[in-house]
């Protein structure tokens, strides 16, 4: 069983309600949504919120919810706590998954291509983790270096990608142990067109004009 497992908190810090804001005319949250939902891959699609605006949309257009505590509500929580959490609870409503995709709301440019593409590498190379990585990006947060498809530390011999930060796959076991997805897993390459890293409202306005020329045209 796959599930969707889609992790939106509330009171962002830069951009005002974030997860929530309109983007083209809708909650931006609910574009990872619809994708997980009409995808078609995922058996469940699930928010772990604990802003009672994004539980109500998130209801609205289809996915189930479920109430994350305070105490995984901060900026400084790794995403491997929160999804083990929403893991934990998945499994006392009786449903198994095997493998868990960790999107994230604020990436109205995913395609069902790269996440498909990304499952198809993660059950061939019987990995922990999959996630798409890009050679171009306007944030060097998550610089990766990889040699012979695997991440390293070696920069000399290695080629430079950047994690999208788009999404995750992930086993349900490698998630629950507290694994390092950086280290326990590859990058599938996407071009810089379906990535943006929507971080404050210059971010935002970026955005805009990604989706209008690439998606909305």
């Amino acid at each position: 069983m796959n599930i969707a497992i889609i992790p939106a908190r509330g009171k962002s810090k830069r951009i005002k309600n974030k997860n929530s804001k309109l983007f083209f005319g809708k909650p931006i949250i609910t574009y990872a949504i619809e994708l997980a939902l009409k995808s078609k891959i995922f058996e469940e699609v699930v928010v772990t919120s604990n802003d009672e605006k994004i539980i109500k949309i998130s209801k609205k257009y289809g996915a189930k919810v479920l109430r994350r505590p305070d105490h995984l509500s901060k900026n400084s929580v790794p995403i491997i706590d929160v999804v083990s959490h929403a893991i934990k609870k998945i499994n006392k409503l009786n449903l198994e998954p095997s493998k868990v995709c960790c999107i994230f709301p604020i990436s109205p440019m995913i395609t069902k291509k790269i996440l498909l593409k990304s499952l198809k590498v993660l059950n061939r190379k019987k990995l922990n983790y999959v996630f798409p990585v890009t050679k171009y990006t306007n944030s060097n947060q998550n610089e990766l270096f990889v040699s012979n498809d695997k991440i390293t530390k070696d920069k000399k011999n290695s080629r430079t990608f950047f994690d999208a930060g788009q999404f995750y796959w992930g086993t349900k076991q490698a998630w629950q142990s507290g694994g390092k997805m950086h280290t326990d897993g590859i990058g599938v390459e996407i071009p810089k067109w379906e990535i943006i890293d929507i971080d404050d409202q210059d971010d935002w306005k970026k955005a805009e004009i990604f989706m209008k020329i690439n998606f909305k045209s």
